[in-house]
């Protein structure tokens, strides 16, 4: 963005919803990635079949199947006139067609907060399937009596809830991995659970949605939810607030505390750590792991196993966008589930895309969620050398322009005709104030998002 860029400020308003607005900034003139991005999904709408299509957020976008699926939250809907769903699976069959609703939650249930297709290619005694079962989970979140994560048939397109059997009552998901125990030779899926901890579980292909879960949590811990689990060097590593485990392979498995970010995790909205990501290292041999710190101190980390999970700040996030914005920037969360990484075109460079989230208004402390939170969409581009740049998503064809939030995931299109040059990216954070059909879903080329201003 160039330094003598003038931002205006301009209050939104949502015609859908009588509720406290945020302040937003819109950039005059032209920004990078201004063009080139459109509108694939706005709630509030039928689909083809007459089904109604909501969501305040949309919280993940998942590739399965050679089709795109997109998981929507009713956090803070304050309904009007038409119908009130659950949160919903959404699928997009072809680049041409409209979203269509796949699966509706109940109304017990506020957020989808894990959407994932994973792969497993063992069975649970650690023998090679014949082929390997991907399967398209969901973990609906809410008030409901039983823990569950949800298993899709592909055939037949019906959802098949499976019983987290190691926690009961209201519980959150965020984080679903398949990971290949290097002692066991089992392929593993592992649930990031909120109470609980981390729950395991095999493929079973006589288990209901064919996963079969174990009885006892593998780690167990209280409120605090487990964000992210990634694998480093075949280590596999979960975030859990402001702290990094590493679990240690084997019949009975542990899980051990490695690293605490040095930076306060006092807001007890703060969420911690995000996104964890293995990349090569820089500076010598094997992966080390990066790391999104939500809240007052917002930044990137790049930690290194082989150097006792050394911490190094790639990028203090909020004093970067205040440098970017000249507005002071109390709040932030970057890179809500993943670090994306995509190729830029004619080159062989693999950048990473970051959504990002930011708060510029008054004091955190004294009013978090009223005002203040910026209005656009925004991503970062971290590239090979640890350079980041700061771009946003808009269509200026939409008139007025939609108040989007944050950006909170971002996903490659499956369709062959796009052959990886086509993203899509979804988000809305309602942020503790009554939304009503906010949810939004962009489709762009890959030269729009990566490409130069």
């Amino acid at each position: 963005m160039c330094e003598a860029t003038m931002r205006m400020l301009f209050l939104f308003q949502n015609a859908l919803a009588a509720a406290p607005m945020a302040v937003s900034f819109a950039l005059a003139g032209n920004a990078p990635g201004a063009g080139g991005f459109h509108l694939s999904y706005r709630a509030g709408a039928p689909d083809a079949a007459g089904k109604h299509l909501g969501g305040t957020e949309i919280i993940h976008l998942a590739a399965h199947g050679g089709k795109l699926y997109a998981a929507t939250g009713m956090w803070m809907d304050e309904p009007g006139a038409d119908p009130k769903p659950g949160p919903q699976v959404l699928s997009l069959d072809q680049p041409g067609d409209a979203w269509r609703l796949d699966h509706e939650f109940s109304l017990a249930t506020l957020r989808i907060t894990a959407l994932a297709s994973v792969s497993f290619a063992t069975d649970g005694a650690g023998r090679p399937l014949e082929r390997p079962v991907s399967l398209l989970l969901a973990a609906p979140t809410g008030r409901v009596a039983e823990a569950t994560v949800h298993a899709r048939d592909d055939a037949s397109g019906a959802w098949m809830a499976t019983s987290l059997s190691a926690q009961v009552g209201p519980v959150e998901v965020r984080s679903l991995f398949v990971h290949r125990d290097r002692a066991t030779g089992v392929d593993r899926i592992l649930a990031g659970c909120s109470p609980a901890g981390i729950v395991s579980g095999v493929y079973d292909p006589s288990a209901p949605g064919r996963i079969r879960w174990e009885k006892e949590a593998e780690y167990r811990q209280e409120k605090k939810r487990v964000m992210s689990i990634a694998e480093c060097d075949g280590v596999v590593h979960a975030a859990i607030a402001d702290s990094l485990y590493r679990r240690i392979d084997g019949p009975a498995p542990r899980w051990e505390k490695v690293y605490t970010s040095s930076a306060p995790v006092a807001n007890p909205k703060n969420s911690g750590l995000r996104a964890l990501t293995a990349i090569p290292n820089p500076s010598g041999k094997g992966q080390v792991l990066l790391a999104a710190l939500e809240g007052e101190h917002g930044r990137v980390l790049r930690l290194d196993p082989a150097d006792g999970y050394k911490e190094r700040i790639e990028l203090d996030v909020n004093e970067f966008l205040h440098t970017q914005w000249n507005v002071p920037v109390r709040y932030s969360i970057t890179a809500y589930n993943d670090m994306l990484p995509v190729v830029v075109p004619g080159t062989d460079e693999a950048v990473r895309l970051l959504g990002i989230e930011a708060y510029t208004g008054p004091s955190v402390r004294a009013r978090p969620h009223l005002q203040g939170w910026e209005g656009g969409a925004w991503y970062l581009i971290r590239h090979t050398d640890g350079r980041y740049e700061l771009r946003q998503i808009a269509d200026p064809s939409l008139r007025p322009a939609p108040l989007l939030i944050s950006t909170r995931t971002i996903a490659v299109s499956p369709f062959p005709g796009d052959a990886g040059k086509v993203l899509y990216l979804g988000g809305y954070d309602a942020n503790f104030i009554p939304a009503h059909n906010t949810a939004w879903i962009f489709r762009a080329d890959l030269d729009a998002i990566v490409g130069g201003p």
